[in-house]
């Protein structure tokens, strides 16, 4: 008897979960335990009353295979289903669901699993700014709804062409993974005030509206909490990854890693308002900030790839910007050819967020290639720059405004064309134990790219006790052609736009030597080709202020709809101590207008004047010593229209030179400061040969070569009040040196 109880309560179960197929009708209800395949066909209904094609409602376990099935909703409203209050809810392999308001609407649910199904082209604007801050009620449609929901699983789906792919309001422990979410017009995924999900390997690229900026993302986190986001491709949208923490102040401790953001045009990674983050490992490339974490705190950014980016917006910045942000750690990221790799500043404060203060940074063993400025730090004080390499950086650090207690220990410095370190604050910085590359004249040198109140006295000092010497060797004579390996062409080029540039050496297209330098960029405006010479070494050319700079270029416009050509261009040379000419031929100031578009798919020689002429106007920013010129730049200007640009056969005006490496040794000059008179004691058995004065930009000001004995005054009645270096030689070549202020 027990047995034939058992049995039939066993075939009970099995036919409460028996699978049956049925075809797809309006308001259809299930059941509680219903295992259901929704009969294959292509189906046109509508949801006129807005509660659910399919609709489920305080049930549990259910199982829905829809393979093969394609719905179609009717002018966007509506929902192919509409779950609330059910547990354990099983949705799979749907081949489309598409014109309706949200192909799945869930409420106060939990247990829900999503695989294998494509819920795509539902309600779509594609155009107007996003308020981020609504809440569901004003959701905008699209793939997946959930609201107060837990424990759910979303996985291998399409939910393409609509605002949302996956909207999360209010709920906690939901897993997406493996779908694509792309080609959205609002967010690949949006996350209101949920938290402990999981986020991964989903494809959100290309989310993005014809308006902007939108405020559209492949990932949007608002007043969302301990999210683990990894390995997720979030590129080409409007931000990669957009946070914002403004209506709480509780840590929001997300975790994000392993995620491409690159080519958003507004911000690859956005986190504002937001404390206790992780950004590990992401690609934040092409865009036009990197990061931008606005007021962000006690946060992590480590092991990034942060690589041409543009910060066009007024506050200029690229790489990393951080506004009114303290106590963040930014750590082993690899920050190459941006406008400003790292931008700290303490802009106007918002409430409730008044007290936060720019301060407590710590940089750390970070890569800094080929940036405009590696580092710019204002009014942001109590920092640590510590132990990161520095090499082709336009200008590698600044430091203005209010800035107390800010370290610079420990760092590498390569051949940068301005300052290593440039204190434009009245405090002092500590900048001991660096390593700054050797080279010709080092104290004139160490002037250039030290720059503190031994160039302005408003300023603070620097202290760079203990710093070594790498091996740099200076370049006298450049190659009798530029445009030849091993020169360094693609070490520093800055594209303000962010587009892709591609430089290399052309071994086909040329019309001297070997090669042709090769430039492919999507831009066509503020591409800079920038000289290095090779290897370690730094240059200090001579050249014949009466000489020309030649060469031969030829462009190719890719894009057809350029309606100009070659707008305007220009040739820079410069020194080591930041000081410039440049050469301009604008198309739009009548300059000889085009003479660039002489060049269009044709190799056009070239020849511009140092002095400048009506086709190549001369501009001079410091004041540039034709002794000692360091680098060579070059910008064709087609206005926003992608270009390849060959250059070629580039010749400088160089005066041969048998300048020798001379060491100096130090001597005092007393009194200092002065105000008539400098007097130099040398040794005793010196006779003077010559001397001679140099300011802080290695301009020489005065000069003698008649004989004389060992101590020497000169009259510095004349010089403008200043910082001076004195150079003496003695008959047998004995070189000495020493600093002065009048």
């Amino acid at each position: 008897m027990r047995y034939l109880l058992s049995s039939i309560l066993f075939f009970i179960v099995i036919n409460i979960h028996a699978q049956q197929t049925i075809p797809l009708t309006n308001n259809m209800v299930l059941n509680s335990g219903d295992n259901v395949i929704i009969e294959p066909g292509q189906y046109v209904i509508g949801d006129p009353e807005l509660d659910g094609i399919i609709q489920l409602s305080n049930v549990n376990d259910i199982t829905i295979d829809a393979t093969n099935v394609d719905i179609a909703g009717d002018n966007f409203k509506g929902y192919m289903m509409r779950i609330d209050n059910c547990h354990n809810i099983n949705i799979k392999n749907f081949s489309l669901v598409s014109y309706f308001y949200y192909a799945i609407y869930i409420t106060n649910s939990s247990s829900i699993t999503i695989n294998g199904c494509n819920f795509s082209a539902n309600k779509k604007d594609d155009e107007g700014w996003i308020t981020i801050f609504l809440g569901p009620e004003d959701a905008l449609g699209g793939g997946v709804f959930m609201d107060n929901c837990e424990n759910a699983h979303i996985s291998n789906c399409f939910m393409n062409d609509q605002n949302d792919g996956v909207a999360l309001y209010n709920s906690k422990n939901i897993t997406i993974e493996d779908n694509d979410l792309s080609w959205n017009t609002a967010f690949g995924i949006r996350m209101y005030h949920s938290h402990d999900c999981g986020i991964y390997n989903n494809n959100c690229s290309h989310v993005n509206r014809t308006t902007d900026p939108s405020d559209c993302a492949s990932i949007l986190l608002l007043d969302a909490f301990r999210n683990d986001v990894r390995n997720n491709d979030f590129t080409y949208s409007g931000d990669g990854i957009f946070l914002n923490n403004y209506n709480t102040m509780e840590p929001a401790d997300n975790w994000f890693e392993g995620n491409d953001c690159s080519f958003s045009p507004h911000n690859a990674i956005e986190a504002v308002f937001s404390s206790g983050n992780t950004f590990k490992a992401n690609k934040c490339n092409y865009s036009n900030y990197g990061f931008w974490l606005g007021y962000s705190f006690n946060s992590v950014i480590m092991g990034n790839e942060i690589k041409h980016n543009a910060g066009l917006d007024a506050d200029g910045g690229g790489g990393i910007a951080i506004d009114r942000g303290y106590d963040n750690i930014i750590d082993g990221n690899d920050i190459t050819h941006n406008s400003q790799g790292i931008r700290l500043w303490d802009g106007n404060p918002i409430s409730p967020y008044n007290s936060n203060n720019s301060a407590g940074y710590e940089i750390r063993k970070n890569n800094f290639y080929g940036n405009r400025i590696a580092v710019n730090v204002s009014d942001t004080e109590s920092n640590a720059i510590v132990d990161n390499q520095f090499d082709k950086n336009f200008n590698d650090i600044i430091i203005e405004g209010s800035a107390n207690s800010t370290v610079i220990w420990a760092n590498s410095f390569g051949n940068s064309v301005g300052p290593y370190i440039n204190n434009k604050s009245t405090f002092d910085i500590d900048a001991t134990k660096n390593t700054f590359p050797s080279q010709i004249e080092e104290e004139y040198f160490k002037a250039c790219k030290i720059k503190d109140e031994a160039q302005n006295t408003l300023t603070g000092k620097i202290d760079i006790a203990q710093y070594k010497i790498t091996p740099y060797d200076v370049i006298n004579q450049a190659p009798e052609d530029l445009a030849e390996q091993p020169s360094v062409w693609n070490a520093y080029y800055f594209v303000e736009d962010a587009a892709i540039t591609d430089i290399s050496w052309d071994m086909e297209d040329k019309v001297a030597g070997e090669a042709s330098i090769f430039c492919d960029t999507k831009s066509g405006w503020d591409v800079h080709l920038h000289y290095f010479p090779e290897g370690n070494n730094m240059s200090s050319f001579r050249f014949d202020p009466e000489g020309d700079i030649s060469f031969a270029a030829k462009v190719h416009i890719t894009d057809p709809n350029n309606p100009w050509g070659v707008q305007d261009g220009f040739l820079k040379i410069g020194d080591n101590c930041g000081n410039f000419i440049t050469y301009v031929n604008d198309y739009f100031q009548d300059i000889d207008p085009g003479i660039l578009n002489q060049a269009l798919d044709t190799w056009t020689d070239f020849s511009i004047p140092l002095s400048g002429n009506d086709t190549w106007v001369k501009t001079e920013t410091g004041v540039v010593d034709f002794d000692a010129i360091s680098y060579v730049e070059f910008n064709f200007d087609v206005w926003e229209y992608g270009y390849q640009l060959w250059l070629d056969n580039i010749r400088l005006p160089i005066l041969q030179t048998n300048i020798e490496k001379i060491i100096y040794n130090p001597i005092k000059l007393f009194p200092s400061p002065a105000t008539n008179f400098i007097t130099a004691e040398l040794e005793k058995h010196s006779s003077i040969a010559k001397w001679k004065i140099v300011n802080v930009e290695g301009k020489e000001i005065k000069s003698d070569a008649s004989l004389s004995e060992n101590i020497l005054t000169i009259d510095i009645i004349q010089l403008p009040v200043g910082t001076y270096f004195l150079s003496i030689f003695d008959v047998n070549g004995k070189a000495y040196q020493g600093k002065f202020i009048k």
